[in-house]
């Protein structure tokens, strides 16, 4: 994996959580969202100029293509079916929601902050070399590493930051 392509993926896997989980801004998630997708969408180009050095393009296939697939069909039945069978009067106002979700919905949430992840971990798995002494414990000691290394930012945070103020945000429905 080039340099650049492991830079935009640990913006995406550590700086969009912190800028969620610290609290800093009113609103985390257009900074969160804003920055998640255009290292997305960084990737992709390095990965759209590297595909176009190859004579044909292709995307892997893997077991979820289908289920995939037939969900994003099952959305666009769902929507005509109601277009359809909904009056006249309500017809335009059904068509204005399907533009607005088409969208946010299906462009945003769907192809960048779903299907793209997918696909870059796919094309990340299968270009790496096979490393047989890395196994599940390393992955564990990190998991619990990361976790632990969260729990003493709120004192950190503020000066004044006691643990009563840390509770709320971990059973935060």
């Amino acid at each position: 994996m080039r340099v650049s392509v492991k830079a935009l993926v640990l913006v995406c896997a550590f700086v969009c959580p912190l800028l969620f989980f610290t609290d800093l801004t009113r609103n985390p998630y257009i900074s969160q969202i804003v920055l998640l997708d255009l290292c997305l969408v960084g990737v992709l180009a390095v990965y759209a100029v590297s595909q176009a050095r190859e004579p044909a393009w292709s995307l892997p296939r893997t077991p979820m293509d289908a289920p995939l697939a037939a969900w994003i069909l099952l959305c666009v039945f769902s929507w005509a079916w109601s277009y359809w069978r909904h009056e006249p009067f309500y017809r335009d106002a059904i068509l204005s929601e399907g533009d607005r979700l088409f969208g946010f919905s299906f462009i945003n949430a769907t192809l960048l902050n779903a299907l793209l992840p997918f696909y870059i971990a796919v094309f990340y798995v299968r270009g790496a070399p096979a490393r047989p002494g890395f196994g599940a414990g390393r992955w564990v000691a990190f998991i619990l590493v990361w976790g632990l290394l969260w729990a003493p930012f709120p004192f950190l945070r503020s000066p004044a930051g006691p643990l009563a103020r840390t509770w709320p945000h971990l059973w935060d429905p």
